[in-house]
């Protein structure tokens, strides 16, 4: 608010208008004077012993900024009259936005019908300020005469006038605001996904879908340089068939999402792919989808280990059907083969619920269990909280060292961790350098103790290659009503504090 003027909430061409169609009307000369530098934002009806003579001596003009400034030390009244150092009435009226005195109205240069005007005054005036006398006496019986009634009158209509003027540029100045609000909304958004690891985009799906937006993570998932080369490509181009992206339009079409669809698509160089695609269509006024927003994961290496297992358990279903002829053989082989089933069962939960890299919970996992843990502390009043950690300059590593020694100081990472939790904390990598400890039946002064261990632990660890390596962490408590994302965005915002602080921090929300 501080750095805003009336003229930069309100259109002064418009309340000039509004001036001189008042003068007009009653003949009472007006003007508001900027409160900041004194200048005149509105002018109607000037006398020619202001514009001539008052203020265009300079000694006499000083008097006229001395008088103007009065009306400070009387904000708290509604109107204000006095008599200024050169003799003629005034009635101020401050014009005040949210608390701040922005301007002064100001009816001036007029005479009450009951007064006697003091010549032999002005005529010492002139003298004093060196005026010639004729001109400047000719110009104060030139000024209009008004009835106290009359005056009540104009008084009134420009009372309204201020409260209207300054109701109009909070209104003006609760815009500038928001707006600001949502740009900084915006941009915080923007830099979320502009970083996060995982793809975000957003289509229009008409004729072959041509993307809106997409973040950097979609040129490494896709293999390609430059957004340009990105942005020249259609949604169409992705598909391996045709019948696929048909089949997620009725998807999106009927239910107005997909969550956690796995398709099979390909990158710009035609090597196939798979991806886990949940998407959100946004419709327009007349009810048709006007484009979707969409994350994506390359689920390759996942969908990989799957098939081998399935196929592993085809080969092994085959050995059990070629084996039937000896029952007793048979019964010892399936015993074996159960237990090599539930193995490779069991393998294949941990696949899609263990990160590869670390072995610890994935993103999947962890919203599964923030779930579950949400849903008990809602049920029961119990304390729930969040710490999200953050490998300080993670980026610096993989530039200068190579993705391989990154790779190596994630696990390292996870191993000095794990000796800082409890049997109770679940941990799970949220994507990236980016990891989460759930802290059940845990206030937010437990986890923040809990977090400054860990960022104790790591700051006093050294790492093969790289040396000292530090974290940053966020902590926030449940509140009543939070969502898996809510919580994790409240989190985010205090690890985001800790980073502006200067990193190997620990703060909270």
């Amino acid at each position: 608010m501080s750095e805003y003027r009336l003229s930069d909430l309100l259109d002064m061409s418009i309340i000039q208008k509004l001036a001189d169609s008042n003068f007009s009307v009653s003949g009472m000369p007006m003007t508001i004077v900027d409160t900041f530098d004194g200048s005149f934002l509105v002018r109607t009806g000037f006398s020619d012993i202001c514009a001539n003579f008052h203020r265009a001596c300079p000694e006499s003009m000083e008097q006229c900024v001395i008088s103007d400034r009065a009306v400070q030390c009387h904000l708290d009244q509604e109107v204000h009259q006095y008599r200024c150092n050169n003799g003629l009435w005034h009635i101020a009226m401050p014009i005040v936005v949210s608390g701040r005195h922005l301007a002064t109205m100001f009816l001036t240069q007029f005479w009450s019908d009951r007064e006697q005007v003091d010549r032999d005054y002005f005529i010492l005036q002139a003298r004093r300020y060196g005026y010639e006398l004729e001109p400047y006496l000719a110009a104060l019986d030139a000024m209009p005469h008004f009835s106290s009634e009359k005056v009540d009158y104009i008084v009134s209509y420009d009372k309204a006038l201020v409260r209207f003027m300054a109701d109009l540029a909070e209104q003006s100045l609760r815009v500038i605001e928001a707006r600001r609000s949502l740009e900084e909304s915006e941009l915080k958004y923007r830099t979320l996904v502009e970083n996060v690891p995982i793809g975000v985009f957003r289509i229009d799906p008409s004729g072959p879908g041509s993307f809106i937006k997409a973040n950097p993570a979609m040129l490494r998932i896709f293999g390609y340089e430059s957004f340009e080369d990105f942005n020249d490509v259609t949604v169409t181009g992705w598909y391996q068939s045709s019948a696929d992206r048909r089949s997620y339009l009725d998807l999106i079409k009927q239910d107005g999402m997909v969550k956690d669809l796995e398709l099979p698509l390909k990158k710009k160089d035609g090597s196939p792919i798979w991806c886990s695609l949940t998407a959100t269509a946004q419709y327009g006024a007349d009810g048709e989808v006007q484009w979707i927003d969409s994350v994506i994961e390359d689920i390759t290496e996942r969908r990989k280990a799957q098939e081998a297992l399935r196929k592993a358990l085809e080969e092994m279903e085959t050995r059990v059907r070629e084996r039937t002829a000896d029952l007793a053989e048979v019964n010892d082989l399936l015993r074996i083969e159960i237990s090599e089933r539930k193995h490779f069962e069991e393998k294949l939960r941990e696949l899609s619920e263990i990160d590869y890299l670390t072995g610890i919970f994935n993103r999947r996992k962890l919203f599964d269990i923030m779930e579950a843990e949400i849903g008990k502390a809602h049920r029961y009043s119990r304390p729930l909280s969040l710490i999200m950690l953050d490998l300080d300059h993670f980026k610096l590593i993989n530039d200068s060292h190579g993705h391989h020694v990154g790779d190596a100081v994630l696990m390292d990472m996870v191993l000095i961790v794990r000796r800082s939790l409890r049997k109770v904390d679940v941990f799970a990598r949220y994507g990236g350098e980016e990891f989460i400890v759930v802290c059940a039946e845990t206030s937010l002064d437990g986890a923040l103790v809990l977090a400054e261990k860990i960022r104790s632990a790591m700051a006093a660890s050294s790492f093969p290659v790289v040396g000292r390596v530090t974290v940053s962490a966020g902590v926030a408590e449940y509140r009543h009503g939070d969502t898996e994302a809510g919580f994790i965005e409240r989190a985010d915002r205090a690890l985001y504090a800790a980073k502006r602080q200067g990193r190997n921090q620990v703060a909270a929300v």
